[in-house]
C-alpha cells in the first residue's frame, strides 16, 4: 500500500515538473547548452531527492535547495534576463558565465553525491558486522524537562523585560539596544534559540511516551518557543524555517516515509508560505488589515542565491581568490572586530561592498564560498567534506540511536538550506550557537544522571 502511494506521489511530482519546464517563458529563445545544463542540475537533484533512503536527511535538504534555487528559480531568471541587484549589472553576465556556473554546480552535485553514497555503503557494511547491546536505557524524567522549561521561561521573561511582549513577537532586531558584537551573538544567536534546542532534545531523548506530565511539559515548552520564534512576527525566515523544520522532523520522524512528501512540503513553503510571512518583516501583528497571501517572485532579492553564485564566480575569476579567509572568519565568528581588526565581513557583503551597493544584505551560496576560497579545487574538496559529514549523520539509524547526535542531525536538517544559501559567516554562527546549546543540555543531563557509558556525553538508546 505504501509503495503504491509513494509511486503515485513521485510520479505526480515528475509529471508536474515536466510540464512546468515547457511552460517557462522564452525557453526556446535561449542558448541550448545553458538550458541543457540547467536541466541536468534539476534532474540530478530531483533524482537524488526521490531516491533518498532517509526522509529527514540533510542530504535531502541540500538537493531541495539546489533544485529550487539553482534550477527552478535560476532558469526563470536566466530566460527572462532578470538581474536582481543593481551592482550585478557591472558583470554583464554572458551565456558563457551561466554555462560555467552551471558546470560548477553539476561538479559539486556529482562529487557530493559520490562521497555521500560511498560512505553510506561503507557504514552499512561495517555496521552489519558489529553487534550492539545496551542493557539499560536511561529514560529522562519530568524533573529534567521541567527544569529546562523553567530556564526557557526565564529567557522569555528576560526578552520581555528588554523589548516588551509585542517587541519580542514583532522583531528579530536585537541591535536596537546598542549591544556589543559579543552581546548580540549571546542574545540573538544563542539565548533566543536555546529553548528551541532544548525542546528538540527532549522530543528525541528517551522518555516514557505514555507519561502525561512529560507531554504537557513538551507542549508548554513549545509555547515558549512559539513566543520567542514567532513565525508571524519579524523573526528572520531562516530562523523560523530552522526551528519548525527541526521540530516537524523530530515529531514525524517515524511517520513520514517518502522523501517526495518533504519535497512537496518545501515546495509549498518556498513558493507560498515564506513569501506570505515576509509581510511581517515590515508590519506588526497589529497590521493584519493589510495582510494578503503572496506567491514567490523570482525577481525578488529573496531569491538572489543563483545570481550571487554567478557573481561570486566571476568576481573571483577577475579579482583573485581569498584562500580560505572567509572560512577562517566564519570559524572564528566569536572574535570581536575590536580584537581582530582585519576580520572579514560576510562574503556576500564583501562582494557587494566592492561595488558600493546600496544593499549589502545579500547571500553567498556555500558553493560560492568554496569557489572564492580555492576555485574549482575548493568546490571539489568542499563537496567531499560536506558529503562525508552528512553521510556520518545519516548513518545513525544503522548504528542504533544516539539522541544527542540525532538532535544534531535534525538541527543540521533545519539549518542546511540556510547554510547552502549563505553567507557562511551568518549561517555558521547560528548553527554553532545551536550546537553549543545541545552540548550544554547534554553535559547537564550527563551530570544529573551520571552516565557511565563510554560515549560519556550521550544517552544511548538502541532499537
Amino acid at each position: 500500500m505504501f509503495g503504491s502511494k509513494k509511486l503515485m506521489i513521485n510520479g505526480l511530482i515528475c509529471i508536474v515538473l515536466m510540464f512546468d519546464f515547457f511552460l517557462i517563458d522564452n525557453l526556446f529563445d535561449k542558448n541550448f547548452f545553458v538550458i541543457l545544463s540547467f536541466l541536468i542540475i534539476g534532474l540530478i537533484s530531483i533524482i537524488s531527492i526521490l531516491k533518498c533512503k532517509k526522509v529527514f536527511s540533510p542530504f535531502l535538504m541540500t538537493h531541495i535547495f539546489i533544485f529550487f534555487f539553482m534550477y527552478f528559480i535560476a532558469i526563470r531568471q536566466y530566460c527572462n534576463d532578470v538581474v536582481i541587484l543593481n551592482f550585478m549589472e557591472a558583470f554583464n553576465f554572458s551565456d558563457f558565465d551561466y554555462f560555467i556556473t552551471n558546470m560548477i554546480i553539476i561538479l559539486f552535485q556529482i562529487v557530493f553525491n559520490f562521497t555521500y553514497i560511498l560512505n553510506i555503503r561503507k557504514n552499512r557494511n561495517r555496521i552489519k558486522s558489529e553487534k550492539y547491546s545496551v542493557k539499560d536505557t536511561i529514560y529522562l524524567t519530568n524533573k529534567s524537562l521541567y527544569f529546562f522549561l523553567v530556564v526557557s521561561i526565564g529567557i522569555a521573561l528576560f526578552f520581555i523585560n528588554i523589548y516588551g511582549v509585542l517587541g519580542v513577537l514583532s522583531s528579530d532586531d536585537i541591535k536596537a539596544n546598542n549591544f556589543s558584537q559579543i552581546e548580540n551573538l549571546l542574545l540573538g544567536n544563542f539565548l533566543r534559540g536555546f529553548p528551541a534546542i532544548t525542546l528538540l532534545i527532549f522530543i528525541n531523548a528517551p522518555h516514557n511516551n505514555k507519561d502525561l506530565g512529560y507531554k504537557i511539559g513538551l507542549v508548554l515548552h513549545f509555547l515558549i518557543v512559539l513566543f520567542l520564534i514567532f513565525p508571524f512576527g519579524g523573526v528572520s525566515r531562516y530562523r523560523v524555517a530552522f526551528v519548525y523544520l527541526s521540530i516537524i522532523a523530530s515529531v514525524f520522524k517515524n511517520k513520514i516515509k517518502n522523501p517526495g512528501t518533504i519535497f512537496l512540503i518545501m515546495l509549498v513553503a518556498i513558493l507560498l508560505i515564506f513569501p506570505t510571512i515576509n509581510f511581517f518583516r515590515y508590519n506588526s501583528i497589529l497590521d493584519l488589515n493589510d495582510f494578503k497571501i503572496e506567491s514567490f517572485d523570482y525577481k525578488s532579492g529573496d531569491y538572489d542565491a543563483y545570481q550571487m553564485l554567478i557573481t561570486t564566480i566571476k568576481y573571483s575569476r577577475n579579482n583573485g581568490l581569498l584562500f580560505g579567509k572567509n572560512f577562517m572568519t566564519a570559524l572564528l565568528f566569536f572574535v570581536p572586530r575590536e580584537v581582530w581588526n582585519s576580520k572579514m565581513v560576510g562574503t556576500g557583503y564583501y562582494i557587494a561592498d566592492q561595488f558600493n551597493a546600496y544593499n549589502n544584505n545579500v547571500s553567498c551560496p556555500l558553493i560560492g564560498e568554496f569557489y572564492i576560497s580555492f576555485g574549482v579545487v575548493g568546490v571539489i574538496f568542499g563537496a567531499l567534506i560536506l558529503g562525508f559529514i552528512i553521510s556520518k549523520f545519516d548513518s545513525i539509524d544503522y548504528n542504533g540511536t544516539n539522541w544527542l547526535i540525532y538532535s544534531i542531525n535534525f538541527t543540521l536538517f533545519g539549518y542546511i538550506m540556510f547554510i547552502m544559501r549563505g553567507d557562511l559567516l551568518s549561517s555558521f554562527s547560528y548553527f554553532a550557537a545551536s550546537i553549543l546549546s545541545i552540548f550544554i543540555v547534554s553535559i547537564s543531563l550527563k551530570i544529573t544522571y551520571n552516565f557511565k557509558y563510554k560515549n560519556s556525553f550521550f544517552v544511548i538508546r538502541y532499537y
